[in-house]
């Protein structure tokens, strides 16, 4: 798959950013010895889930500093690299070292303006005739509808590197989008995205991918926060 210019722009400015962020939660650690936790993070759930969180959790980890690489494709993480991953996907698709943190329902969302200029949806087939918001060139919307027992099928001109590049366009009207309970708890709380239509599938679990070999304490630290935080805030999906 080859990003299109304005993903590849898109990419290295939130790349920037999210380092930039975690940069500035190191300055947060109280004194003492520091040990640094390397994590690998698709980059929407860094955005919009563990960023703003990052200051809590560095208040109940005395000593400790996050480094955080924003990446939207891997698979596997290397010890070298990274200390562990938080991916977004299939069972068995990162292999056997990983721990499954969640499993959100998936379902269609878009800006209140856009539905109500072009809504409302009386089921899944009428989304042949929107504009729909890609992350890649139809597979998951096409696995989404099938998951529904739809047998339309869609693809795409255009896709954008991130979930989160993919709902900012929503947001900002420009059709529909597919999303989860996590990224988007607080925009359909806020109403800046509402619900296309009332169907939803669970597809893609969040998983913590773990590099081979001996890992800290703090992972596995770190590991129980993440699910500990997850159950907290979406109970229904533990």
């Amino acid at each position: 798959m080859s990003l299109t210019p304005a993903g590849q722009r898109y990419y290295e400015k939130i790349a920037s950013a999210l380092q930039q962020i975690a940069d500035a939660g190191h300055e947060l650690t109280p004194g003492g010895t520091a040990r640094w936790l390397k994590i690998m993070v698709v980059p929407a759930f860094a955005k919009r889930w563990l960023m703003p969180r990052l200051e809590a959790l560095l208040e109940q980890r005395p000593g400790l500093k996050i480094a955080i690489e924003p990446n939207p494709t891997f698979e596997a993480v290397d010890g070298q690299r990274a200390d562990l991953g938080i991916a977004y996907g299939l069972p068995g698709q990162y292999g056997r070292r990983t721990i499954t943190l969640l499993h959100p329902n998936v379902f269609p969302v878009c800006s209140p303006a856009y539905l109500a200029a072009h809504g409302p949806l009386a089921g899944p087939k009428e989304l042949a005739t929107h504009k729909l918001i890609h992350v890649d060139d139809g597979e998951w919307w096409n696995a989404w509808l099938a998951a529904l027992g739809c047998p339309l099928r869609v693809s795409s001109e255009v896709l954008y590197i991130s979930n989160d590049h993919a709902l900012s366009m929503a947001e900002k009207g420009h059709g529909i989008a597919l999303a989860n309970e996590v990224l988007v708890h607080q925009e359909l709380a806020a109403g800046s995205l509402v619900r296309a239509l009332p169907l939803q599938a669970p597809l893609e679990r969040y998983q913590a991918l773990l590099p081979p070999g001996p890992h800290s304490t703090d992972v596995e630290w770190f590991i129980d926060w993440l699910s500990a935080e997850l159950r907290r805030e979406f109970p229904e999906l533990a």
